[in-house]
């Protein structure tokens, strides 16, 4: 424990004894005590805030994997067939595509046809 020197000045002076020098004194000692703990304070506080930031990270790891593993998720394979191959056919399908059924009516097919000039019979 730290001790604190109070100078009462000469006895026949008058001046009694430096209060402001005594208090000084004082809160330096009691400001040295507080010291250490601000400084532990400020160390745990750093850690939290690690922490914190690793368990962000934990948190959004876990919930990518969760999306790789989700039978709807990224990796889900998306298929598809048709009643009539020669009128609609599927040919790819994204992980975008909505699963389901879908139903795609064709009112009308194009019909070919062919047609030729002879340039041997023209304006005849």
């Amino acid at each position: 424990m730290a001790t604190v020197g109070i100078n009462f000045g000469s006895v026949n002076s008058g001046n009694g004894f430096d209060v402001t020098s005594t208090v000084n004194q004082i809160l330096a000692i009691e400001q040295g005590i507080e010291t250490p703990w601000k400084t532990q304070l400020t160390n745990l506080q750093a850690q939290d805030t690690a922490l914190s930031s690793f368990g962000t990270h934990l948190a959004t790891l876990s919930s990518s994997l969760q999306t790789l593993t989700d039978f709807s998720g990224v990796f889900a394979s998306k298929q598809g067939s048709s009643s009539d191959t020669n009128v609609v056919a599927l040919t790819s399908a994204s992980n975008l595509a909505t699963a389901g059924s879908h139903t795609i009516v064709v009112n009308h097919l194009a019909q070919t046809s062919s047609q030729y000039s002879d340039p041997d019979h023209q304006g005849q």
